[in-house]
């Protein structure tokens, strides 16, 4: 399940639920580190792989969870 310390693999951006901190790369992967504070944390805390939530009018789907 999504929450503080994941890593979350979706179809269209990956995140580290941490802090909020600019993009970072970690073994050529594109990461960024979002707060549990954030509205698109609160979107996705709690989900598991292959279940989708929505942000704005983003949709996305949770492809790998770390």
């Amino acid at each position: 399940y999504v929450k503080l310390g994941s890593a979350v693999v979706t179809d269209k951006d990956t995140f580290f639920v941490s802090a909020s901190v600019e993009r970072f790369e970690v073994a050529g992967l594109s990461i960024f580190g979002l707060s549990v504070k954030s509205p698109l944390f609160k979107a996705m805390e709690g989900l598991k792989v292959r279940d989708n939530f929505t942000y704005g009018t983003r949709n996305y789907h949770i492809i790998d969870l770390f």
